[in-house]
């Protein structure tokens, strides 16, 4: 019985820590809509210095090719994604497999550990969820910030139709200027 006992502690432990991963990255996807529908907190952040003095994988991503810029944004937010959806299946695995490991210790902590996997989402977004959401949007202001230097009218009528990035374009427009 204490054995049973000291494995569920261990499984509901991980339950918790790997939880907490799953929900952040919905929680991520939702702070980073909000943060790009926000021109205020924008330009709270995003700087003619932070865009003079790009990350390498910022600079990556804003490479010139023959296909123009709005192709960089778009394998900029694949890449997010994809990065996204990566840690979302894993744990998605490892739920799975912690759950089952805790049916077999019984059904009732199978219960207790989805009680906790429920309870891990009650947390916030933790601050490497938020950084992460925060670079990907300097990455795409990098990206405007280039093409808008190399080729302003074709920047403009990009941004005139992509309208859920217009807040972010809108700020680098400012810290251009």
């Amino acid at each position: 019985m204490l054995l049973r006992i000291c494995a569920e502690i261990v499984l509901a432990i991980s339950t918790y820590a790997v939880a907490r991963q799953f929900w952040a990255c919905g929680k991520r996807e939702q702070y980073l809509k909000q943060v790009m529908s926000n021109e205020a907190h924008l330009e709270s952040f995003i700087s003619h210095a932070v865009l003079e003095s790009p990350s390498p994988a910022m600079d990556y991503f804003a490479q010139p090719n023959q296909a123009g810029y709005g192709i960089n944004l778009e394998a900029a937010s694949a890449a997010d994604k994809g990065a996204t959806y990566r840690v979302r299946a894993f744990t998605c695995v490892a739920l799975l497999a912690i759950g089952l490991a805790s049916y077999f210790v019984g059904p009732v902590y199978a219960i207790l550990n989805f009680v906790v996997f429920l309870i891990a989402w009650a947390g916030t977004l933790s601050e490497p969820a938020r950084e992460s959401a925060l670079h990907h949007v300097l990455a795409l202001a990098y990206i405007c910030h280039k093409w808008r230097s190399k080729d302003p009218a074709q920047c403009e009528r990009f941004f005139d139709q992509a309208l859920a990035l217009r807040p972010l374009y809108n700020v680098v427009k400012k810290v251009d200027s």
